[in-house]
């Protein structure tokens, strides 16, 4: 779980750094968004989320616990997935601010999804 937050909050920051671009060069804060654009933030941070997704992958294939759970990781990740190349093709501050969002969210929901799925492991 702590590697899967890790991936996606890193990659959900790198995101968000692309709509703080401006300031960041005004402010002479060097980040990835600031050091690379908008374009090679989203991927470096669609990156990252990709190895998130990849820290969900034994629990869809080898479920412990309840079932569901995998159903609704699997469709976490394919909105996690969606978003990412939708980010690439379209890398504006708009875009990337509501993608951050959705992420926040994601994020949220997947970590509550697994904590409850470790509590109710049934052996």
């Amino acid at each position: 779980i702590g590697l899967y937050a890790f991936f996606m909050n890193w990659g959900r920051e790198v995101i968000k750094g692309i709509r703080d671009i401006k300031g960041d060069r005004l402010e002479g804060v060097n980040t990835i968004a600031v050091k690379f654009g908008a374009k090679g933030a989203a991927y470096v941070g669609s990156a990252l989320l990709g190895i998130a997704i990849l820290w969900t992958v034994p629990l869809i294939i080898n479920p412990i616990g309840n079932i569901i759970i995998s159903f609704i990781l699997v469709a976490f990740d394919i909105i996690i997935f969606y978003r990412c190349v939708k980010l690439i093709q379209n890398p504006t501050v708009e875009y990337a601010q509501t993608t951050k969002r959705l992420f926040l969210y994601v994020m949220l929901f997947a970590v509550i999804i697994l904590l409850i799925n470790q509590i109710f492991i049934v052996y």
